[in-house]
């Protein structure tokens, strides 16, 4: 079927006003799917999917003129201001062809934006016309592999469902992540293959289903094409992490938060306390690109499971210690295994060989034996909490948090901590709350409820309230950042003096 000359005509000379390459869109003679009620759609209705006939609908042929060319012209004459705006421009396609009359290739055909002479930029037509070019006719033949995924879903989808169009996904390894909205879901099947099929790199495209476990925090999954596959291998910040994709949580869309804390916070040879660590995003990063040394614990012994063997793939076994366990347990009693079995600083690295070293034997050097530093680190620099449903609620695990330290090693305890910084907590949260003054008010109220003691930047050194990301409309995720104080931390203590 030809292309509708006006309508290209239009696209390209949009295309020359802007000085960008555009696209075709497809053909205007494609049905559209009908609109389905997602709260009836069953049997076929629910299974609509990727066939020939729909590609088949995508077969176009757009009418165009070329112009026969030497072919060390081409550069020239695309480069030209008299003809350049006369040249196709559009994206994903070449404007340059073999030419089928020229036996020994020496001549091409550069392809033009109309397929009338007089539809051409006077100047362009002119230097043509005076250069003696041949002006040919040509098809350009476009199908179902030309589109883009989100030009073909926009295409077949119902007139009704065009006002947000899913053709955006998370990508977790080769897992296409989608959260789609109910009216889409009878089209979830069509959408899924035609992801499929246009992007190489994922063999699996699922749906997050409305099912959330709400102890491990993973959320269940509908398969919408592709393997179930769902063990990922991926890269984030230099580190490697593997794990089953439906048995933990991990969201790629905050790996720039992961490597904001990391990086402005931490510091080599501090401790981190990651008590939510899922597979070590936070945990993994910390300790191979800031050298801390790390206690990571989780809830849900898949996440545990991988990320054991995520310490093991990025080589840290000595600087990170997984537990498993409930978050406000683990930090709690992790205070007093790490007293009791503290950290100490790795030795510095021995100097290597010179590849220029004579290889005449020669008497070995007495090397002095490096041991590690003789001073333990015992206590935490910085608790990491990423439970954003909960995690403001788990801040009564600071409550007195080091009572038990001060009973059991009194005076030694006591000398610890006055040398050493009070620990860090960067809690992540939710609130319903408008950003600005009433989402502070919101999540310190809470904050303050559940630690029992007033937290806001007046009352708490090192406080910050940082932006991560908008969840929903009326859903907004922070970073609560803030020392501890001597008073939470020692309440009994404090409390008493009063």
């Amino acid at each position: 079927m030809n292309y509708h000359l006006t309508k290209l005509q239009q696209i390209i000379t949009s295309s020359i006003k802007m000085s960008t390459p555009t696209r075709f869109p497809p053909p205007n003679h494609i049905k559209r799917l009908p609109l389905i009620n997602p709260d009836q759609s069953t049997g076929s209705l629910n299974q609509i999917t990727l066939t020939d006939e729909i590609k088949n609908q995508f077969r176009i042929k757009v009418p165009l003129l070329a112009i026969k060319i030497k072919a060390e012209e081409i550069s020239n004459l695309k480069s030209n201001p008299l003809t350049k705006s006369a040249i196709l421009a559009a994206k994903g396609l070449a404007s340059v062809r073999l030419d089928p009359l020229s036996s020994d290739q020496s001549h091409k055909l550069l392809l033009l934006n109309s397929s009338e002479t007089e539809n051409l930029p006077p100047t362009a037509l002119a230097h043509f016309n005076q250069s003696g070019f041949e002006f040919r006719k040509f098809e350009l033949d476009l199908d179902w592999s030309y589109y883009q995924a989100e030009e073909i879903i926009e295409r077949l989808l119902p007139e009704e469902l065009l006002s947000e169009v899913p053709s955006s996904f998370t990508m977790i390894g080769h897992i296409a992540h989608f959260n789609l909205r109910k009216e889409y879901i009878p089209y979830r099947y069509l959408i899924g293959e035609i992801i499929l099929e246009k992007n190489i790199p994922i063999r699996t495209v699922v749906n997050k289903l409305d099912t959330i476990n709400s102890q491990f925090r993973f959320f269940q999954m509908d398969l919408m094409a592709g393997e179930p596959d769902y063990q990922v291998s991926l890269s984030q910040a230099g580190c490697r992490f593997e794990f089953d994709f439906s048995k933990v949580y991990y969201n790629p869309r905050l790996s720039t938060e992961h490597s904001k804390l990391v990086t402005t916070y931490l510091k080599p040879h501090q401790i981190l306390f990651d008590a939510f660590a899922g597979v070590g995003p936070f945990a993994i990063q910390a300790a191979r690109n800031q050298s801390c040394f790390v206690i990571a614990s989780d809830l849900n012994p898949s996440a545990v499971e991988a990320l054991n063997q995520n310490v093991k793939i990025n080589r840290l076994n000595d600087l990170v210690r997984v537990g498993l366990g409930d978050a406000r347990d683990r930090i709690r009693n992790g205070v007093i295994d790490l007293w009791n079995n503290p950290f100490f600083d790795p030795p510095p690295p021995q100097p290597k060989l010179s590849r220029r070293q004579p290889t005449v034997p020669t008497p070995a050097p007495v090397v002095p034996k490096i041991e590690t530093s003789k001073e333990p680190r015992r206590l935490v620099s910085h608790f990491v909490m990423n439970l954003p449903e909960l995690t403001l609620t788990f801040l009564d695990a600071y409550v007195d948090l080091y009572k038990p330290l001060l009973e059991r090693f009194g005076n030694e305890f006591e000398e610890e901590i006055s040398k050493s910084s009070l620990p860090m907590v960067h809690a992540y949260c939710f609130t319903k709350s408008e950003e600005g003054i009433e989402a502070e008010k919101d999540i310190c109220q809470r904050a303050s409820e559940s630690i029992r003691f007033e937290i806001n930047s007046n009352s708490v050194k090192q406080f910050e309230l940082s932006f991560v990301r908008k969840v929903a409309p009326h859903k907004t995720m922070y970073r609560l950042s803030f020392e501890l104080p001597i008073s939470v931390v020692l309440f009994s203590k404090y409390q008493n003096r009063n």
